[in-house]
């Protein structure tokens, strides 16, 4: 999630203050709603969360709830149906196991703030303070803390599972001595092009490279683009060039002053110009699709570039519907895959959806393998 710009409280009166600390250390200001006595959340939440409603963060205080732990509940998950931002629960008379906290993390809301146990009250307030702190982070409270509320919590399987989270990130190829060039055309516009290229990048960030997109389509609405993800994903702005969660972006004409383990070069939609120009590279991906306007467009271009190797990424696709049948001008019946691959002896790979463009785990498998002669040595 985005660094958080936007918070809003809900707190009784003695509470009122417990992100007073985090807004100075982050320059950030707090819409606060600040009560003298408890009040019906129920009724706030209905009548007046809609003024509100496009904040990026809502910290609820649970003292400030009137009735129980039930009534806060359905305040919660009323608030869930309302709004994708995060909830951030202060349950500073609860403890871990109570059954509150518990059917909290069970409905999905894991950014909860609550007493320690065995801890004096100063010692107690500077934990719950620093585990505030993280529920406004932009990943949020760890798991390793959230998972504590939960009943039935056993810190002994929970190292177990964490050993292997362990193991598995000392799996990951890396690719911290890689130089690659890749670049990444488009069978027509709005396709995919961009994303695919940013997919590609973010697989080498969380793979120990560094990463850089290159923009060389020539278009200026490339530029513009970079400068909306930049924004979108509370990017850095260094001049040259953007950094948006661990990659660099370049817009057109740039020329990286850096080295990188992986530069993705984004050509846009191929054409007979920019097929010239990609000579050189590692790898060539031709983002392509099978849906009735996709298919022969990805198709027909790739006669611009017989000449290179490259893989065809069908966009938004699975094996089932790259391997259906399908019947060209009377013709025997083929498959879309096999189809697109004959034209030039090509490999085909299913790209699947994506929802957002820097969560690219589902890909992993696939540029594993596609990038396996390129890792670093064990």
């Amino acid at each position: 999630m985005p660094k958080i710009k936007l918070p809003t409280l809900y707190a009784i009166k003695k509470n009122g203050g417990i992100l007073d600390k985090w807004s100075r250390a982050n320059g950030v200001s707090v819409l606060s709603f600040i009560y003298s006595e408890q009040v019906n959340l129920r009724d706030i939440i209905s009548a007046e969360f809609k003024t509100v409603k496009f904040r990026d963060c809502y910290v609820f205080d649970v003292q400030a709830c009137k009735g129980n732990d039930e009534e806060f509940l359905t305040c919660m998950q009323s608030v869930q149906f309302q709004t994708d931002a995060r909830i951030v629960v202060y349950a500073g008379e609860h403890y871990a196991g109570d059954e509150l906290l518990d059917r909290l993390v069970k409905c999905g809301i894991t950014n909860i703030v609550a007493k320690y146990d065995d801890k004096d009250a100063a010692e107690n307030m500077s934990l719950m303070l620093a585990d505030l702190a993280e529920c406004m982070s932009e990943d949020g409270l760890s798991r390793k803390k959230w998972r504590r509320y939960e009943k039935g919590y056993d810190p002994t399987a929970e190292a177990r599972y964490e050993e292997e989270l362990l193991k598995k990130e000392r799996a990951k190829p890396s690719y911290a001595n890689a130089n690659l060039k890749i670049a990444v055309v488009g069978a027509q516009a709005r396709i995919g092009t961009t994303s695919t290229a940013i997919h590609i990048a973010d697989y080498f960030a969380h793979h120990k490279a560094a990463a850089a997109v290159i923009a060389a389509d020539s278009s200026e609405y490339s530029d513009e683009q970079l400068a909306m993800i930049c924004d979108a994903y509370d990017g850095e702005d260094k001049g040259d060039h953007y950094t948006v969660n661990g990659i660099d972006f370049y817009p057109n004409g740039s020329q990286p002053a850096l080295d990188y383990n992986a530069a993705v070069f984004d050509f846009g939609v191929l054409n007979e110009d920019n097929a010239e120009l990609l000579s050189g590279y590692d790898k060539i991906y031709l983002v392509g699709g099978v849906s009735w306007n996709e298919f022969p467009l990805t198709y027909q271009c790739q006669t611009l570039i017989g000449q290179y190797n490259y893989t065809i990424l069908v966009n938004f696709c699975d094996n089932e519907r790259l391997n259906a049948p399908v019947q060209i001008d009377g013709s025997s019946s083929s498959s879309y895959g096999r189809l697109l691959s004959e034209v030039n002896m090509q490999r085909v790979c299913c790209l699947p959806f994506i929802a957002d463009t820097f969560e690219t785990e589902l890909c992993d498998k696939l540029f594993d393998t596609e990038f396996d002669d390129y890792c670093d040595l064990l």
